[in-house]
């Protein structure tokens, strides 16, 4: 019963490690999202910075406004990068917290199983 109580105590401490572990690689996760979120912001920003500017450049001529199409077809291109990549880090980051909580379950119910044969 004591070995079964101390296997208990150290699986719990490991999963509290890995747990908290979790938690760090959660918010450095959050961390990275809010950083490609504020990128696709900024990114966003200048995307209609440069429309603004294209429609503006219209009426002074087409090579004018061929270099600032071509601007704003950068800023779109970055745009969707951006929104790429805080769609990628998100789901990433849900689906690793999706798999630790369902081996935390896994071995919660282990350990339970396991107080109960005692």
């Amino acid at each position: 019963v004591e070995e079964v109580t101390v296997r208990a105590q150290e699986a719990e401490a490991e999963l509290k490690a890995e747990l908290e572990a979790a938690c760090d690689s959660a918010a450095r996760s959050a961390e990275v999202v809010g950083a490609l979120q504020g990128r696709a912001e900024a990114a966003e920003t200048a995307l209609e910075e440069a429309q603004l500017a294209a429609s503006e450049a219209a009426a002074r001529g087409e090579e004018e406004l061929a270099e600032l199409q071509s601007n704003v077809a950068q800023a779109q291109a970055e745009a969707e990068e951006a929104r790429a990549a805080v769609t990628a880090e998100a789901k990433s980051s849900e689906t690793a917290l999706q798999a630790l909580e369902a081996r935390l379950q896994e071995e919660a119910h282990a350990r339970e199983h396991a107080l109960q044969e005692q």
